[in-house]
């Protein structure tokens, strides 16, 4: 914090703020005096640590993230990925890219080198993780760089495949704990069936939100997460069993109460289409141009995947192994539109 708080005056922040900010993360012990006790209430530091604990200390802590950037970024672009790529950052979180896993891991040693030397600061050795795409060899990196073929960003799951499935099936079972803790309870049984549809799509859509918005759109996962949306729903009704009924009977009738009521608001697949056109309609506006996302949607564009395919044989050429390919991006959002259309048009 005292590096911080020197940067802030040699950037010509006004002593008062800087100082405010200073002692607004460095806080020392509050005690609470009422004049009709004679006891004294202590309250503790709020956190451990100069850089957590609040928006102040991420405001702070991206001084020398962003500072490091600015000064080693020219060094950094021999590895960039694409010829355009080097680091992504979220608050104290350091992400890079190359096309090589030698070119990411030391475009992330070369940016602690320069936090440990000029700002005291150094990472984890648990946060230090890399993941080599499918098919490349990482060779021989530092001891202290570990190799995964799953790398979980921000609560994302990146498959080396590119696959979305493992995000898809913990996506499920996140789901599936947030609606049995607010939903799916007996508790909640005698509850509108209004008043618990309008908790569902409280609580579940934020994560849903969060998730999907970076899968490119695939049918068979709509159709998944428009059936486990009904499921849900029919659990939430508590449909009782009549007596004439067979197991099988039940479950086809609350499956189609649950089908009734789903309708009442926006299901899964039309609210993941939906996420998928808007925000490949953002990332394409020209005060976005300089964005990761957008500069990753010249990699491999359907123009240059054409002219591949009319240079090779109707081959693009651009896989180094055999084996089953992810859905890109492009075609997400071309699959993401036809199911809007077709729910429109259905309605």
């Amino acid at each position: 914090m005292v590096n911080i708080f020197e940067w802030l005056l040699q950037t010509g922040v006004n002593d008062a703020l800087a100082a405010a900010v200073m002692r607004h993360q460095l806080v020392g012990t509050v005690y609470i005096c009422l004049s009709s006790a004679t006891k004294t209430c202590v309250v503790p530091n709020r956190c451990v640590g100069g850089l957590t604990g609040s928006r102040v200390a991420g405001a702070c802590g991206r001084i020398p993230v962003e500072q490091t950037i600015a000064d080693r970024h020219r060094f950094w672009n021999k590895w960039a990925f694409a010829g355009r790529i080097t680091m992504s950052v979220y608050i104290d979180n350091l992400y890079s890219a190359a096309s090589s896993a030698h070119g990411a891991t030391t475009i992330i040693q070369d940016a602690e080198d320069y936090l440990r030397d000029n700002w005291n600061l150094k990472i984890k050795p648990s946060s230090k993780v890399v993941m080599p795409v499918i098919g490349h060899d990482p060779g021989t990196l530092s001891p202290s760089w570990n190799i995964f073929s799953v790398f979980i960003a921000l609560g994302h799951h990146l498959t080396a495949t590119g696959s979305i499935q493992l995000c898809v099936d913990t996506t499920i079972k996140q789901l599936w704990a947030c609606f049995l803790k607010n939903i799916g309870g007996r508790d909640l049984a005698k509850i509108p069936i209004k008043y618990k549809l309008v908790l569902m799509q409280r609580s579940l859509e934020p994560l849903l939100r969060y998730k999907m918005a970076r899968w490119p759109f695939q049918e068979t996962v709509a159709k998944r997460l428009d059936k486990l949306q009904r499921r849900m729903i029919g659990i939430a009704l508590h449909v009782a069993k009549r007596e004439d009924e067979t197991p099988e009977q039940y479950v086809r009738r609350r499956g189609r109460t649950a089908a009734a009521h789903q309708t009442s608001f926006t299901s899964w697949s039309v609210l993941w289409a939906r996420l998928i056109v808007s925000w490949h309609d953002h990332i394409l506006r020209p005060r976005n141009q300089g964005s990761w996302a957008t500069r990753l949607t010249d990699v491999k564009s359907p123009e240059e995947l054409a002219w591949r395919r009319a240079c090779f044989a109707s081959r693009p050429a651009t896989r180094t192994q055999s084996g089953w390919c992810c859905r890109r991006w492009w075609e997400g959002v071309q699959y993401a539109k036809l199911h809007l259309n077709s729910c429109k048009s259905s309605v």
